[in-house]
């Protein structure tokens, strides 16, 4: 562990971490490593070939397969992110400004993950709804 001065005033502890891959490892059987995938996977999504890596060859590759681990689940674009604060705002509006943090989870659950309104049956849905438990539904009707 080490300390590092910020100013006169102020000292900030800075922890520091074992590396997860052993660099050198990853140098010297980087060469290999490309030439199996070369001449054994190269038509292959890496959807497929990942999993299938980690079963056949972690053994020998380790470090190598934990950086491409690593790195396919990194996000290389913001768009799901601003996807879901567009449906933020579209769900909490200044009408529905007191939903929960469970209850606007689940509206963005539906919102983000759910069927789209065009092929939801809302009639089966509404049923479902009406026969979970006894409701007062003289006034609501579809």
């Amino acid at each position: 562990m080490a300390w590092k001065k910020i100013s006169s005033k102020r000292i900030i502890h800075i922890k520091k971490f074992e590396p997860l891959v052993d660099r050198e490892s990853c140098i010297y059987k980087w060469y290999s490593f490309t030439n199996i995938i070369k001449s054994n996977f190269s038509n292959i999504s890496m959807k497929i070939l990942l999993p299938h890596l980690c079963e056949e060859y972690f053994d020998f590759f380790s470090n190598i397969i934990k950086l491409i681990s690593i790195a396919y689940t990194i996000p290389v674009s913001s768009v799901e992110c601003e996807h879901g604060f567009s449906k933020q705002n579209l769900i909490k509006t200044k009408c529905r400004n007191l939903l929960t943090a469970s209850s606007l989870d689940l509206w963005m659950r539906v919102g983000l993950e759910g069927p789209d309104s065009k092929v939801f049956d809302f009639q089966k849905a509404w049923l479902i709804w009406k026969n979970e438990k006894k409701r007062d539904l003289e006034k609501i009707t579809i």
